[in-house]
């Protein structure tokens, strides 16, 4: 049987993850951007999955909930491989998009999702890919 410390310190493995972006007006010039808003990572396994978004982007939850409790609803045993481009592929462009789906090694997908969101957080410029190491 595995020490409960080696579940807090196993080894990395690859996760997925992208960005998720709104598109917002500038309120001086009336120019559109795209501004990220929330990550969305997702490990190996079988219902393994952080969404986090900024603390300005919870009406982005409602949308998310009800998507990923459909899973759960149905009596899904599992998320579907294409879970991620699922999602991105029902993203209005008039609403947001999202960026391409990066692959990483980490222990978990909230480690994933939490490196991204303190840098949205901060305001930082994301590198490409944007997971900065550590």
């Amino acid at each position: 049987m595995p020490s409960p410390q080696s579940a807090i310190f196993r080894e990395d493995s690859t996760h997925h993850y992208f960005l998720e972006y709104a598109l917002e007006q500038d309120q001086a010039d009336g120019h559109h951007y795209y501004r990220p808003i929330g990550v969305w990572a997702r490990g190996e396994g079988s219902w393994e999955l952080t969404i986090l978004y900024l603390p300005d982007a919870e009406m982005r939850w409602f949308d998310t909930q009800l998507y990923i409790c459909s899973f759960l609803e149905r009596g899904d045993t599992h998320f579907p491989d294409d879970l991620l481009d699922s999602w991105i592929a029902g993203v209005s462009l008039y609403t947001g998009d999202c960026s391409v789906i990066y692959e990483t090694e980490a222990p978990n997908s909230e480690v994933v999702a939490k490196r991204i969101l303190v840098h949205l957080i901060a305001g930082e410029p994301l590198r490409n890919p944007p997971v900065p190491a550590g």
